[in-house]
């Protein structure tokens, strides 16, 4: 995603552009982004948490290329399914406590319901 970076106005912040500058930024990895959307005069609504995972920007640009991910794109970010599992046809309620199981989570925590 690519966010604009424009010139602070604001005196009290250090550097010349908003989210990135020469010696500051907002955008460490890591770094959470609410987005909220408001329309008028109504509250704002989350429209979503990311977490940044690495920004590339030059210096004093006007806009900032991020990548990032939502909360279960954090959680699984290192995770690994590794190269020996296998998954043939089956029903989707099996796989998942095939994952699950995989994942040593022990079967008796395990409930998954389905509605037809």
């Amino acid at each position: 995603m690519n966010l604009e970076n424009p010139k602070n106005t604001n005196p009290e912040y250090k550097g010349e552009n908003v989210l990135i500058s020469e010696d500051f930024t907002h955008l460490h990895p890591g770094s959470k982004l609410v987005f909220k959307f408001q329309m008028g005069d109504s509250e704002d609504y989350d429209m979503g948490s990311f977490y940044i995972d690495r920004s590339s920007y030059s210096i004093l640009s006007e806009s900032v290329g991020v990548d990032g991910r939502n909360l279960i794109g954090k959680a699984l970010k290192d995770q690994s399914f590794g190269n020996d599992n296998t998954f043939s046809y089956n029903t989707l309620t099996e796989i998942i406590r095939s994952i699950l199981i995989g994942a040593n989570i022990s079967p008796y925590k395990i409930l998954i319901e389905t509605h037809q």
